[in-house]
């Protein structure tokens, strides 16, 4: 009789307060290894295929948001694993003690802005609680193993028509293509972008000094 191959979970064991390991192993979905990773809460390897999954639940992701942690963890985890996936597990950001409407505005616009970001090369689903997420995980596992796993990941491509736009964004000091591109997707025009400065602040890796210098750059006369 044929050896039916079994897929390894690797569960990351600050998982162990949440019982998602115990989980996992009562509903019998594949061998379950708790360890410590380095990125990513759960990590599917089957078949050649690793799939990484960043679990975000409740006060975790408002967090994670607010301090701009979730925008590191998901470019870990684009340039770690094959199949990046995001869970957003039984997240209600209209509700909280003491938080204000425009405290809730900015959380859920930065996540907005965030999936943005990352939304041409991670996959997110929103899962009602923990059941649910290892019904996902327990999907695609089958999917692997009947061969009908896909994951549609389009590469980032730069019309033509906004070469320009971008090439001139990047040109201001330390900006750069990448960061260039994360403004455009943002505020839609090199225009828009420099009328609405001060709010660069908010984007990572961007920071008061930083912005002066580019102030400078663009306001400042030439000396004759």
């Amino acid at each position: 009789m044929k050896h039916k191959e079994v897929p390894d979970l690797h569960v990351d064991i600050f998982e162990k307060d949440s019982g998602f390991a115990d989980r996992l192993r009562a509903r019998k979905v594949g061998n379950v290894i708790e360890e410590q990773l380095v990125t990513g809460d759960v990590v599917l390897r089957f078949k050649g295929i690793d799939v990484g999954f960043e679990i975000k639940r409740g006060n975790d992701l408002d967090n994670s948001i607010k301090d701009g942690r979730l925008h590191d963890q998901l470019y870990r985890c684009i340039n770690t694993f094959s199949f990046p996936i995001l869970i957003v597990e039984d997240w209600h950001p209209w509700t909280g003690d003491g938080i204000t409407d425009e405290e809730l505005e900015k959380t859920v616009t930065k996540f907005k802005k965030t999936l943005w970001r990352f939304n041409q090369f991670v996959s997110t689903y929103d899962t009602k609680d923990m059941d649910e997420t290892i019904d996902l995980i327990e999907s695609i596992i089958t999917n692997i193993r009947l061969g009908k796993f896909k994951y549609l990941r389009r590469k980032i491509m730069v019309e033509d028509s906004t070469d320009g736009q971008i090439n001139f964004i990047a040109g201001l000091p330390n900006i750069g293509i990448n960061k260039a591109r994360e403004l455009l997707d943002i505020f839609g025009s090199p225009e828009n972008a420099l009328t609405h400065i001060a709010e660069w602040i908010e984007i990572d890796g961007l920071n008061e000094a930083r912005l002066q210098k580019i102030r400078d750059t663009y306001s400042k006369e030439i000396q004759r």
